[in-house]
Order: structure tokens, then sequence, then C-alpha cells
């Protein structure tokens, strides 16, 4: 699908770099999409904001700041889990114990450590 297709990579970044959006025609005749691709490494996607996201990695910066403590994030979905943990907003309740948790994956993981586990060693 990327074929034919050259990036050139640059060394030197800027908090104010945008990633770079490339037209590309689908293997369908007359269908095109875009790729986005960070301008500083091998990083691609189709989706413009993973890619800005993905920046930050290489800038360092991280404008999600938390109202409660000094930590600042990358993005805002880490923010958000973030703010939780002050605020005790532990949303994932266990169905099985009086467990609760801030991430879904989090109680995820608890299910299979806790319950799952238990069911297998007995």
């Amino acid at each position: 699908m990327l074929s034919g297709l050259e990036l050139s990579f640059n060394t030197s970044f800027s908090s104010q770099m945008e990633p770079v959006s490339v037209r590309m025609e689908d293997e369908e005749p007359g269908r095109f999409y875009k790729m986005h691709y960070c301008p500083l490494c091998h990083y691609i996607s189709f989706n413009k904001t993973n890619v800005t996201t993905h920046m930050r990695t290489h800038t360092g910066e991280k404008p999600y700041q938390c109202s409660y403590c000094p930590a600042r994030f990358s993005d805002h979905s880490s923010h958000r889990y973030h703010v939780r943990t002050h605020t005790g907003d532990k949303r994932f309740k266990c169905d099985l114990c009086d467990y609760s948790a801030y991430r879904k994956s989090t109680l995820r993981n608890h299910h299979i450590n806790r319950h799952e586990k238990s069911v297998f060693q007995k």
C-alpha cells in the first residue's frame, strides 16, 4: 500500500511542528486517502491526531495540566485518567466483589488475577 512512497525525515524539531500529510491513491482507482507522518521518525498513521500526540514524545510538550497537582500530560486521555485519582471517580466496578478501578483495563486485570486464577487454583 505504501509502495512508491519515499519519506524524508528531519533531525531537528520544534514544538510548533505539524504532522506531514500525504494524499495517496488507493488500490481502487479514483479513491484517495491521507496518510500522516511524523517528520522526525518513521511513525505513520491514518489519524492526524495520533501523529500530533506522538510528536510530543520528541518535543516533550505536555499541554494537559492537572488542576489538583503539578502533573502534566502529553495526551488528553492520560490526563483524564489521572484526574480521576484525585476525584475518586472509580467508575469500573467488579461484579464479583467490592473492587472498583479508575480504568477498565485495571478492572480486567483484577478480574483475571483475583477471580479467574482462583477458579483454576482450586
